[in-house]
């Protein structure tokens, strides 16, 4: 997908519920730490991050929960597309494949449906999709 191409897709996203971004900062604590258990959990995480990046990842969903949180509360189409691709660069380059990032997104979804008010856990869905 080009830069172009995300761009546009980010740039056909709903807007975000108003309160979802309060919902989401009540629960991003729990939700980093439920992502990281199904993550840790994984017999192919090795396969997926690299060797010896454990760390490395944990500390990504910490800033990726943050960075969610931001996006809700002030949402920049141009921001959410440049921070993607400069996470997919930075992280392959450390060692991190391209079958990471559906396998964080579908436990974020499902930390998310768990954790936060369903009306909250719906708007995400199109986001990491």
């Amino acid at each position: 997908m080009t830069r172009d191409e995300l761009l546009a897709s980010a740039r056909a996203l709903s807007p975000f519920r108003t309160g979802a971004a309060d919902d989401y900062a009540a629960c991003r604590d729990a939700m980093v730490v439920g992502v990281d258990r199904l993550l840790l959990a994984r017999p192919d995480l090795d396969d997926l991050i690299g060797p010896d990046n454990r760390a490395l990842m944990q500390d990504n969903h910490r800033h990726h929960a943050e960075f969610i949180e931001a996006l809700l509360r002030r949402y920049d189409p141009e921001v959410l597309t440049d921070s993607v691709l400069w996470v997919f660069r930075t992280y392959r380059a450390r060692g991190f494949q391209p079958s990471y990032w559906p396998v964080e997104f579908a436990a974020w979804m499902t930390v998310a449906d768990h954790s936060l008010a369903p009306t909250t856990s719906t708007t995400l869905t199109p986001l990491y999709r």
